[in-house]
């Protein structure tokens, strides 16, 4: 069950639980800013298990703790053709 609030004007707003619903290393290697290193980035797609407005969403992040922090962001486009 969802939990949800509900607010004085009658508008009720329940929200749903997010989990890791999958996880798996990047295919490539790609230059993070953080640690100064090639690494393959931990891709993870993560959403509710109940129904839901919001679709399960795509992140990722650096394995060193360094978050986002790709040339780009997470979303980027291989300059010459993606090989180092």
């Amino acid at each position: 069950m969802s939990p949800c609030v509900a607010y004085p004007d009658g508008l009720t707003v329940c929200f749903s639980g997010s989990e890791l619903l999958h996880a798996e290393f990047e295919e490539w290697a790609r230059w993070c800013f953080g640690c100064r290193h090639h690494v393959r980035y931990n891709l993870r797609f993560v959403g509710g298990v109940e129904p839901s407005y919001y679709e399960p969403t795509w992140s990722g992040a650096c394995p060193n703790g360094c978050g986002d922090r790709a040339s780009g962001g997470f979303w980027y486009v291989h300059w010459n053709g993606g090989e180092w």
